[in-house]
């Protein structure tokens, strides 16, 4: 058995996401704003995220501020939802740089963003699900918009159906 816990900066573990190019490793993201990437054939933390856009140095998020993580198609790159209302957009890390935001995903909510899922079939494609009710399909190589689906009702998770590549479902309340 293999454990890891949140670092000492505190928060809950809200998103998890493996790597599938390199298959020890884990990304992790908080209800604190951090993503954390773990080795976990050394079990410890390989890098951790903060987006500095709208915090000073070190400083931490003054809202509880959950995150989605996913990795990009590459394994070397990690895409990050805040659910924080300064945040309408996704940002993408590449791991060798992870100081600044290598890519944004813009023009796809009007609100802040809940969850993120990538294509199980053809992983140039991902989904993103605003507080605003819009479904966004995403090209992760152009890093645009491809549609958008404004839902009916109000939902919390969205998922891609495994056996019919072009449809999701999602799950609200």
């Amino acid at each position: 058995e293999v454990s890891c816990e949140p670092p000492k900066e505190g928060g809950d573990f809200v998103s998890l996401n493996w790597n599938e190019k390199v298959t020890h490793i884990l990304a992790s993201s908080t209800n604190t704003g951090m993503t954390y990437i773990y080795d976990m054939k050394r079990c410890a933390i390989f890098l951790s995220i903060l987006d500095q856009t709208f915090l000073g140095e070190g400083e931490q998020p003054s809202l509880p501020m959950n995150t989605c993580v996913l990795w990009g198609s590459d394994g070397a790159q990690v895409i990050i939802a805040y659910d924080h209302p300064g945040f309408n957009y996704l940002t993408q890390y590449h791991m060798k740089q992870p100081k600044a935001a290598s890519a944004m995903y813009q023009n796809g909510h009007t609100s802040s963003i809940i969850d993120i899922i990538k294509n199980p079939n053809d992983t140039n494609f991902m989904l993103s699900l605003g507080r605003d009710g819009v479904v966004t399909c995403w090209s992760i190589k152009t890093k645009k918009p491809i549609y958008k689906v404004v839902l009916p009702h109000k939902a919390t998770q969205i998922f891609w159906l495994n056996k019919i590549p072009d449809v999701f479902i999602y799950v609200g309340c």
